[in-house]
């Protein structure tokens, strides 16, 4: 029987480029090695066990990078939700910014969440 292992991103598809190279010094052991960047930050990773093609078991794996950045992808005239874990001291604030130009309130309301159009 033909086992072997693959590593994934989040969309199942195959890791390509320079970045990324795994070891596999056993039929049932790999390495892999991923040379972070800012928006690896809460990316995961997968590993899938393949025996004849077909996957057989999968593990995934998440990357924390220090000061990384969230992406969000969205199809023009879609709604995306952007969480903010930030824990912010009475009069604090959080900007979000698209390529470094800054969100502004869309929204006439005043509620902790509001509304913003890109």
């Amino acid at each position: 029987s033909d086992i072997h292992i693959r590593w994934t991103d989040q969309n199942d598809e195959p890791l390509n480029g320079q970045r990324f190279r795994s070891e596999n010094p056993f039929a049932c052991f790999s390495k892999l090695f991923i040379t972070k960047k800012l928006t690896d930050h809460h990316r995961t990773w997968k590993c899938h066990v393949l025996q004849n093609n077909q996957i057989k078991a999968s593990i995934s794996y998440e990357t924390t990078v220090e000061g990384g950045l969230e992406e969000v992808f969205a199809a023009v005239g879609e709604s995306v939700s952007l969480t903010c874990t930030s824990s912010l001291s009475s009069g604090g604030n959080t900007e979000w910014t698209v390529n470094t130009t800054p969100l502004r309130n869309m929204s006439s309301e005043t509620s902790p969440t509001k509304a913003f159009h890109v």
